[in-house]
């Protein structure tokens, strides 16, 4: 599966330390222009896992069908497709995770979408170099920490040993 670069021009070194005006911007981009989630399905692909999850204090909303198929050597590869609604913050995690799980292996999908959900409400810096890490590594307020990660820990506990 194909996956867009990085929104941000990330050099893939792992440096989650970008100008808060610029992790804004990618949040404001992602949330309006998804790009992954809505993309079509990809060939071959099946749904492993449907996903819905809601914020009870805010109501936003994920529905996202974890993907899985074959690549030409066989292996098995995730892909996320579905709809977000709700805050921007919660739309935009949702679209960033997709693209980051984009062509990973299930087991590395999965780890990296409870990495990515445990950095942030823990409200520590993400250690990564995707776009999602940069969102996880915000400094927001802690009430609004379930918005980012409400895509997060839904994928991630679908994507849990025992779970797929």
């Amino acid at each position: 599966m194909a996956t867009d670069p990085p929104r941000t021009g990330h050099d893939g070194r792992g440096d989650t330390h970008a100008p808060r005006e610029l992790v804004l911007a990618l949040i404001e981009d992602a949330a309006a222009a998804p790009r992954t989630l809505s993309a079509p399905l990809p060939d071959g692909a099946v749904v492993l896992a449907r996903v819905e999850r809601v914020n009870p204090t805010c109501g936003d909303r994920v529905e996202l069908d974890v993907l899985v198929r074959a690549d030409a050597d066989g292996r098995r590869e995730v892909g996320l497709r579905g709809a977000a609604s709700g805050c921007t913050l919660s739309r935009a995690s949702a679209e960033l995770l997709a693209a980051a799980v984009e062509g990973l292996d299930p087991a590395a999908a999965g780890a990296l979408a409870r990495r990515l959900a445990d950095a942030r409400l823990r409200g520590t810096a993400a250690e990564g170099a995707t776009d999602a890490d940069l969102v996880a590594s915000l400094e927001i307020a802690p009430l609004r920490r379930r918005c980012v990660a409400l895509s997060w820990t839904a994928v991630a506990d679908a994507l849990a040993p025992g779970s797929a």
